[in-house]
């Protein structure tokens, strides 16, 4: 091997060693840096939940510190245009927890999860030519009704009918509020809120106020005030929903979902009305609430 030959040799192994060092270096720094590592969308969703329920295992959620600190509040009108209405899953909350399911909420399942909603329509107008008791035909008649909201283009009376149908046949009030829940979006965009209202109200007078269903029937009403723009009445249904979700989100994880909603949403329109000390003692509550209940849920036996 000549002179050239040897300082060729040489530099290639001098580049492959400092790449090595290189690479050990910043896998180091991302070892021990968290907020290096960037994060992606994988989601998971608990037997018999829906799939726009589903839970994101690892996720860059928009924390409450992202909504700004200062500066000009933010228009009334351009705060109850800024997003549509949340709809939560029909299956409720603590699925696990519930009676084992039956062939009709699997129908209801498939037809959710169909390719299209027209598959699914078809799926659940066959399965309603059979004979169901009430409740179990409750989840048939709001599985429609989320499929009629869903097509292209979306058919909302037919949807509301499909609600009211599977209302009346329900006498359980956690699938009565998640069907208040999806029906009260439709009728917000169809601007007739009123009867939404009126069942969430005579609703709310059976159920046990600090329960979940209560909590999240209250932050319900106040998303529809804050739509029709009845700021006094939505800041109030915020500010009990939010002070119930605190107080139980240790004992229900779904709770700990309404908390964050209502923290973000009651921060907002404070800051809307111009009220920012209040809204920064809000932000500040609902970090540390949903801080300690991770470590709480972290710490917790499996």
């Amino acid at each position: 091997m000549d002179t050239r030959q040897t300082v060729t040799l040489i530099a290639i192994m001098g580049v492959f060693f400092a790449g090595l060092i290189a690479a050990a270096y910043f896998g180091q720094r991302q070892a021990s840096d968290p907020a290096a590592i960037s994060t992606t969308r994988r989601f998971a969703a608990k037997p018999g939940t829906m799939r726009e329920k589903a839970i994101a295992l690892t996720t860059s959620k928009r924390s409450l510190e992202s909504e700004p600190s200062s500066g000009a509040p933010a228009d009334g009108e351009a705060l109850r245009r800024e997003q549509p209405m949340q709809a939560y899953s029909l299956s409720g909350p603590n699925d696990e927890h519930r009676p084992a399911s039956t062939p009709e909420t699997r129908t209801a399942r498939a037809a959710l999860n169909a390719a299209n909603p027209e598959e699914g329509m078809r799926q659940i107008r066959a399965a309603l030519d059979m004979p169901h008791a009430p409740e179990e035909a409750a989840h048939l008649y709001a599985a429609l009704g989320q499929l009629y909201s869903q097509s292209d283009p979306p058919e909302l009376a037919q949807a509301v009918a499909a609600f009211d149908e599977a209302y009346r046949l329900t006498q359980d009030p956690a699938m009565r509020a998640a069907i208040l829940e999806q029906q009260a979006s439709i009728l917000a965009q169809q601007g007739s809120p009123a009867k939404a209202l009126q069942r969430i109200e005579a609703l709310m007078k059976e159920a046990v106020p600090e329960d979940f269903e209560g909590i999240r029937l209250r932050a319900l009403a106040a998303r529809i005030y804050e739509k029709v723009g009845a700021m006094e009445k939505a800041l109030a249904a915020y500010q009990q929903a939010f002070e119930d979700a605190q107080r139980r989100q240790d004992e229900n994880p779904d709770a700990a979902d309404t908390l964050r909603m209502t923290g973000l949403r009651l921060t907002r329109l404070l800051r809307a009305m111009g009220r920012i000390e209040e809204a920064e003692s809000v932000a500040t509550r609902a970090r540390k609430a949903l801080e300690n209940h991770a470590i709480k849920s972290a710490d917790a036996p499996l």
